[in-house]
């Protein structure tokens, strides 16, 4: 009996015609994360130039790569190391910093930095370099490497399943950020003021199975009832149709590859300690903060305009690029969503903000605070601050990677051939292009798209604003025993 078949898979060397092929493994074997390849390396170093100029620096490397060789979505066939049910993530992170300290007078000192990041991050299976549609005879329109999703039915046991994988995801991450800070000290006021700046540049990739999911469900092995036109209950094998080489659904995901998101920052502030009396100090002070929007490197970005979407199905590329100018958007992907009735202006054509969100240039945080001294023993201290910060660049990525038309699903329902849902495998004995190794996606055509609703993350402009945290407290304190 099987007794769970996604942990049961054996050989698929001979996978393109999937009959014959013993997929059932009859013992378990334990799998687990192996991490190798951890080498962090820093360098310091600090210079004394005079009394009033010093220079300090460092640069850090630290790699880390992680694999698990099975047991994620399921295990790999005995001997394959490259396939489903594996795991894997290399990061490397790179800092440096370069910092310069000098002395005007006593009273008068500047610290300026320049610093830079870069992280880069993949993660996926230890398949992802492989051809595996090929290899196993799957359509791969899109030329995807890496273990595609499939799926099984079994009627008679009752039984759905998958022999799944992990998306491919890749981060490439870099920054770069200047700061000056000076102090100043001026009687009974202690004043600092500066000022940071800092380009993003954030290359961001998450592959939704573009190398394929596919379905072999119970449809060619099962009895035709006639009388309910569906399949008699309890007949069809899934696993038959598998090793028949029939399968059920066959799809792969449109996707853009890497979106190269751009973002600069900008953050001034000043604060001023006041010591008021040799009992009471109070502290004031201000900070503004600037995030410019987000920017694709391609305009490969949509918005819908909440104020004007009723009775249409429209929506808007960032200034004046065209949807049709965008690169790298399959001719059939806007001809399909089009023929769905979608349409698409540019933000200049209809009045919408240039970078699909407004620029919020009102982020002034006051930092308010008082520390005044009772007596010897009590102390009372209170404290009010206004933060922000810009919207997150993973909910950027996970609305914009799904936006229509960025994103389409291309399908060969071989069930569905005759215009009757599920029944064509029931009536109809396989053709030659029925089978796995001659059965494809077209990617070239116009699709039809089902006329339910499209699911879409909408910035409201109208609306619009960077997030905000208020903190205050009030604290009483007082002194136990001596010191």
């Amino acid at each position: 009996m099987i007794t769970d078949f996604a942990k049961t898979m054996q050989s698929v060397s001979a996978l393109p015609n999937l009959a014959g092929n013993p997929f059932l493994e009859p013992t378990f074997r334990a799998y687990y994360p192996v991490p190798v390849n951890i080498d962090s390396l820093t360098l310091k170093g600090d210079h004394v130039f005079s009394e009033k100029d010093n220079i300090s620096g460092r640069f850090t490397r630290s790699p880390r790569t992680r694999e698990v060789t099975g047991g994620l979505y399921g295990f790999p066939p005995p001997g394959l190391t490259n396939a489903g049910g594996t795991g894997r993530s290399i990061s490397h992170v790179y800092s440096s910093f370069a910092r310069w300290n000098h002395i005007f007078s006593p009273t008068l000192l500047n610290e300026f930095q320049a610093s830079n990041h870069r992280s880069t991050q993949l993660s996926g299976t230890l398949a992802d370099d492989t051809d595996w549609p090929a290899k196993l005879g799957l359509p791969n329109p899109f030329s995807g490497k890496g273990w595609p999703t499939i799926c099984v039915s079994e009627y008679q046991l009752f039984y759905w399943g998958c022999w799944d994988a992990d998306n491919r995801h890749d981060q490439n991450l870099t920054a770069f950020q200047l700061e000056n800070n000076v102090t100043w000290i001026k009687g009974k006021h202690s004043i600092k003021f500066g000022f940071k700046g800092r380009q993003e540049y954030n290359n961001v990739r998450e592959l939704q199975q573009t190398h394929g999911s596919h379905s072999f469900y119970g449809d060619w092995t099962a009895l035709y009832d006639p009388e309910g036109d569906y399949a008699t209950y309890l007949t069809g094998s899934g696993f038959g149709g598998m090793l028949l080489g029939l399968p059920t659904y066959l799809s792969n995901q449109y996707n853009r590859g890497f979106f190269y998101f751009q973002q600069k920052e900008t953050g001034l502030y000043f604060h001023d300690s006041f010591k008021v009396s040799p009992r009471l100090t109070l502290e004031l002070g201000v900070r503004w903060d600037r995030w410019s929007p987000y920017k694709e490197k391609y305009d490969r970005l949509v918005n819908l305009d909440l104020n004007d979407y009723i009775g249409k199905m429209e929506v808007i590329t960032p200034h004046s690029t065209r949807m049709e100018d965008i690169p790298g958007i399959p001719p059939a992907v806007l001809g399909s969503w089009a023929a769905r009735g979608l349409t698409w202006k540019t933000a200049d054509e209809v009045g919408f903000p240039g970078a699909l969100v407004p620029e919020d240039n009102n982020n002034f945080g006051p930092r308010l605070g008082v520390a005044f001294r009772l007596n010897e023993k009590w102390v009372l201290r209170g404290g009010y601050g206004e933060y922000f910060w810009t919207m997150p660049l993973s909910q950027i990525l996970q609305s914009a990677r799904t936006n229509p038309p960025l994103n389409l699903r291309f399908e060969n329902s071989l069930s569905d051939q005759n215009g009757t849902y599920w029944n064509y495998a029931l009536l109809n004995a396989p053709g030659p292009n029925d089978h796995v190794g001659t059965a494809e996606v077209n990617i070239a055509g116009i699709r039809p798209l089902p006329s339910s609703a499209q699911g879409m993350m909408v910035w409201d402009v109208h609306n619009w604003s960077d997030n905000r945290a208020q903190e205050w407290n009030f604290t009483i304190e007082r002194e136990i025993m001596k010191e």
